[in-house]
């Protein structure tokens, strides 16, 4: 799963999400137990989009809807378990913590998933290519730190 279109947006998607910018949205803490009851706000209702999603507080994350059935298929087991249906972001001062969620996951040894961060914002510095032969690459100004 590629987020694609303008990569401003998502940088200043993730800024509102770290709270960056100030009386948007602040991020949240999340306890890391496996658990998504602290995943509260509302994903898109649209596919293939992402919004800032906040609480009446201005807690905030960042949250993709991704298009459902457009699973990869050169797995040795193409099926649900590479599903991907919704990812969300936030943070707090020390963290960046990820929620991903799949279609159908029936053996946890299959998903994978990557997540690229782009550390120092130096153009051309750092690793194009994702992981795990994937053809997804960054652009230039968005190599991420390796």
């Amino acid at each position: 799963m590629a987020l694609e279109g303008d990569p401003s947006l998502l940088v200043l998607s993730l800024l509102l999400c770290l709270g960056a910018l100030p009386h948007v949205a602040s991020a949240h803490v999340v306890t890391v137990d496996g658990a998504a009851t602290e995943w509260t706000m509302a994903a898109p209702t649209n596919v293939n989009t992402g919004h800032i999603g906040r609480d009446a507080s201005s807690s905030g994350e960042y949250i993709w809807q991704d298009y459902n059935a457009d699973v990869r298929t050169d797995g040795t087991d193409p099926d649900s378990n590479y599903e991907l249906t919704e990812f969300r972001i936030t943070a707090d001062a020390d963290y960046l913590y990820f929620l991903a969620r799949f279609s159908d996951l029936t053996a946890t040894n299959l998903p994978y998933l990557s997540i690229a961060v782009d550390t120092d914002r130096s153009s051309g510095s750092g690793v194009q290519d994702f992981g795990d032969f994937a053809d997804t690459q960054t652009s230039n100004d968005a190599r991420w730190s390796g």
